[in-house]
């Protein structure tokens, strides 16, 4: 059995500029525009073996088949094989904290599961007060932007920095203000007329997960696979404490 070696290389940019994006528009950003705007960024390679890649999830295995993938020949003349070298660059308005082996990480901010309820009452507390329950996450996987992500949690109406999108309406007439085309498409088992979840915002198709009862909702746009309407776990893959290895 052939093992796949993964080699992590944490960095980070401190963030302290004030954030001027609008991340509720659908172009595309770059990682530098990102930099000027205090996100942090946090970077790791995976170097797996082609034939290995059938283990991965479809989140992960498609951004391998691509031509972003940079292959390495490797080998001892015996047993040559062809190695992909991924990296993916996170980029997140949530600061870094040190895990209990002093790897530095997004800050927790879920999954706790009852272990430090101190912690989890500082980190709630950080995405409560700091973040106003706001979490944007971009990714990059060998400097193309694939994924986009903003959850907001318990959205607050008295917050007025905060985009309202919690029903349909108000998404919208959102887009509607800014002079930018929007459409709801309908998408078997994920967007229906009375529910749409799916819209074609400017040239890009995106997802938005919300609820008309729970003050919560969640948009998405995938830039490498745009008919792709799959939410990542975004919160489980990067703020749940936990190394990122691909699932397999």
């Amino acid at each position: 059995m052939r093992i796949i070696i993964i080699l992590f290389i944490i960095t980070l940019v401190s963030c302290g500029k004030k954030d001027k994006i609008n991340h509720y528009l659908p172009d595309p950003i770059t990682q530098q525009e990102l930099l000027d705007n205090g996100f942090y960024k946090y970077s790791y390679v995976d170097t797996v073996l082609k034939e290995d890649l059938y283990k991965y999830s479809y989140d992960f295995t498609y951004a391998y088949t691509h031509t972003r993938i940079d292959s390495i020949v490797n080998g001892d003349g015996i047993h040559d094989t062809i190695k992909l070298l991924i990296r993916r660059d996170i980029y997140s308005n949530v600061k870094p904290e040190k895990n209990e082996k002093g790897e530095i990480f997004p800050t927790h901010l879920c999954n706790f599961y009852g272990k430090d309820t101190i912690k989890r009452e500082v980190n709630t507390g950080y995405l409560k007060d700091d973040l106003k329950g706001r979490i944007i996450t971009y990714l990059f996987v060998n400097d193309s932007l694939e994924y986009k992500s903003i959850i907001v949690e318990n959205f607050d109406k008295k917050n007025k920095e905060i985009t309202d999108f919690t029903t349909k309406t108000k998404i919208i007439r959102y887009y509607d203000s800014l002079k930018i085309p929007i459409k709801p498409l309908l998408v078997k088992d994920i967007s229906t007329m009375d529910h749409p979840t799916v819209y074609l915002i400017g040239n890009l198709k995106a997802r938005i997960r919300y609820s008309n009862k729970n003050p919560f909702y969640e948009s998405s746009i995938n830039y490498i696979d745009n008919d792709n309407y799959t939410i990542h776990n975004i919160l489980g893959s990067y703020y749940s404490g936990m190394k990122w290895y691909p699932v397999k």
